[in-house]
């Protein structure tokens, strides 16, 4: 399903966004900034097993918006206020059949593999990539799920 891979493409990447603008990776020199993709892009780093566990959500899709993974399903269920009103919600949502979110166990594994996946040969063409992109304040995630993978059909689903 198209829209699951482009959300899973969006939630192993988007951390890598969050790292630039943190460590003001569009302030360093390009050695130095290439030096701090190596590093970052490691697999053991973005693909580490403890953000594809059981505990994983699947948010359904809003409008244009394609489905968003969720590392802890409940967890962001209840920080989302969910089960505000309705105490059976967070119950549901563990559950796997809340209308809106629902863990779900198996999703987890397959976006890990998907990570190690489609981390093989990203270095080089990102960090071809990346001074362009810092300049036109385009993210990495925009980059990789649309113009290197071609997982997500358009920015505006990013």
């Amino acid at each position: 399903e198209r829209d699951l891979i482009c959300g899973s493409c969006r939630y192993i990447f988007e951390p890598v966004d969050e790292w630039v603008k943190a460590s003001e990776v569009g302030a360093m020199s390009q050695k130095k900034a290439r030096k701090w993709l190596k590093k970052k892009m490691a697999k053991d780093s973005i693909c580490a097993s403890s953000r594809f566990s059981d505990r994983m959500g699947v948010g359904h899709r809003v409008g244009k918006y394609p489905p968003r993974l969720v590392e802890d399903a409940v967890q962001f269920a209840r920080g989302s206020g969910f089960g505000h009103k309705d105490p059976t919600e967070l119950k549901r949502v563990a559950d796997g059949t809340h209308e809106e979110l629902r863990r779900d166990r198996t999703v987890g594994p397959y976006v890990m593999t998907a990570c190690f996946y489609w981390l093989d040969g990203l270095l080089e063409p990102l960090s071809d990539a990346l001074e362009d992109l810092l300049m036109d304040g385009r993210g990495l995630m925009d980059f990789v799920c649309n113009d290197h993978l071609k997982v997500c059909e358009n920015r505006d689903e990013l």
